[in-house]
């Protein structure tokens, strides 16, 4: 789709991190109290901010995303990162919703290279997920989702007229092991914390 000429160039776009570690409106927004106090509910009250990401799945051709769990993506963090899944624009069935497989974050499930043509190559093998047990998550705009970092989960493509976009928000207990690999531009951040101010 890349080099699809008709297709304008915010069409052309996927994925755009660091959003908030960039821009004051996102830092503002993946640190508000609603999404921190949820958070803390799941970690505790000391909270670091690692990353974040907009996924973008486009009118009738946004890609499906296989089983994977994020975890695969950090694999110099403890497994016990929290993800925030928060729809910019409703998200349906119809136009991708992503899916979790529940108890699947009980055990870490290996992850390998995926032979197909979709942009998001590494996932679980296939046949390893029984896909009778996902549950699809459908939001509307602005309401959001939070999952263990071992969690199992897709989303489908985007067979509708109307595009999908989500962000991702990752954050950490702060008394979590982190080793930072040369491919993170930012340091993971404090967020909230009982004993300090936090800005």
């Amino acid at each position: 789709m890349k080099d699809d000429p008709t297709l304008s160039r915010r069409e052309k776009i996927r994925v755009v991190f660091n959003l908030s570690h960039t821009h004051s409106f996102f830092r503002k927004l993946a640190t508000c109290d609603a999404i921190l106090d949820a958070v803390e509910n799941l970690i505790g009250p000391e909270i670091r901010f690692f990353a974040d990401q907009m996924f973008v799945k486009p009118a009738s051709h946004g890609t499906e995303v296989p089983y994977h769990h994020d975890s695969a993506y950090w694999p110099f963090a403890d497994p016990g990162l929290v993800s925030c899944w928060m729809a910019i624009e409703d998200s349906t069935l119809d136009n991708g919703c992503v899916r979790f497989v529940p108890g699947s974050h009980r055990e870490e499930i290996p992850h390998q290279h995926i032979d197909t043509d979709i942009p998001n190559r590494t996932g679980v093998a296939p046949g390893v997920i029984d896909p009778t047990r996902e549950v699809p998550v459908e939001l509307m705009a602005g309401e959001a989702c939070i999952h263990h970092s071992l969690t199992v989960h897709r989303s489908a493509p985007n067979r509708s007229n109307r595009s999908r976009r989500g962000w991702a928000l990752i954050y950490f207990p702060a008394s979590m092991r982190f080793e930072k690999p040369r491919s993170v531009a930012y340091d993971p951040v404090l967020v909230r914390s009982r004993d300090r101010i936090v800005t």
